[in-house]
């Protein structure tokens, strides 16, 4: 039976830090969010905190309409079209000549269906709504 000994042309296995794994951690995942928005702009869809932003400006739009709205029915459909009227205007706003490609209708439609309509990760499983539209 041999034993393996260490030559001197093997180098030693490199053993990282506690600070050096958290700062790849964090890298890593900054990489994988900015791929994700990369994806994001070229396929023309909102970031979430933009579409979040954008659905509760409808929603204070129509709740500041009257005095009494707070005892009016809100229609839903009409938040969802004010909502995406206002990310559009946002993004013919921010559409600058460096070409900045403004959001596409029908990826603004459903990322609301996915951001309103299927439930949070708590109630389907593991799984977030952005597992389910394969971003």
């Amino acid at each position: 039976m041999q034993i393996p000994t260490p030559t001197p042309e093997s180098k030693p296995t490199r053993r990282c830090t506690g600070a050096a794994r958290i700062s790849r951690r964090r890298r890593l995942g900054a990489d994988r969010q900015r791929e994700l928005r990369e994806r994001r702009r070229a396929a023309g869809t909102p970031e979430p905190e933009a579409l979040d932003r954008a659905i509760v400006d409808a929603m204070r739009v129509f709740l500041l309409r009257h005095d009494d709205s707070l005892l009016r029915p809100i229609d839903p459909m009409s938040i969802l079209v004010l909502a995406t009227q206002f990310l559009q205007a946002k993004a013919r706003r921010s559409a600058a000549p460096d070409g900045a490609i403004p959001y596409d209708g029908t990826a603004v439609s459903e990322a609301m269906r996915l951001r309103l309509l299927v439930p949070p990760a708590t109630e389907r499983g593991k799984a977030s709504h952005r597992d389910a539209a394969g971003v």
